[in-house]
């Protein structure tokens, strides 16, 4: 990982001030889209960040290649908005969200961060987390 991409790392405090939209911590939050980079089936066990996206890294490159219908059909939301979002990658642990940050960079995508610490990091830090259906990580 360069020097980039470590710059790019966030923490729990900024990850809940952008996903809370926590103006006393940021004067000028960005319209944030938190990304989840895990499969399916660790999201429907292990629940999801409030209104995080699921784009697995399996998938990632595939699902960014795709057409501006077929992406709307299978994310959810417009793939333009991709662009005009601040997009934090998350996974578990870390490395699959350093790994999606990547791929996203390589498609253009520079408005990122890396949630590093993921969801054993936001789980141990007291964040909430939705347990849901497969069907409603989408926005």
């Amino acid at each position: 990982m360069g020097i980039n991409m470590i710059q790019k790392v966030i923490c729990y405090d900024e990850l809940t001030a952008l996903v809370n939209r926590d103006l006393k911590s940021n004067k000028k939050l960005p319209r944030v889209l938190v990304v989840d980079v895990r499969n399916p089936g660790e999201i429907e066990k292990h629940g999801r960040i409030m209104n995080s996206i699921n784009l697995p890294l399996k998938a990632l490159d595939k699902i960014l290649n795709m057409s501006e219908e077929d992406f709307f059909s299978e994310v959810g939301i417009k793939k333009g908005e991709l662009g005009s979002c601040l997009l934090v990658t998350h996974c578990r642990s870390g490395p699959r969200g350093f790994k999606a940050a990547q791929i996203l960079m390589e498609h253009g995508y520079t408005r990122l961060r890396i949630y590093s610490g993921s969801l054993l990091d936001w789980v141990a830090n007291g964040g909430h987390v939705e347990k849901d259906t497969e069907e409603n990580t989408r926005l």
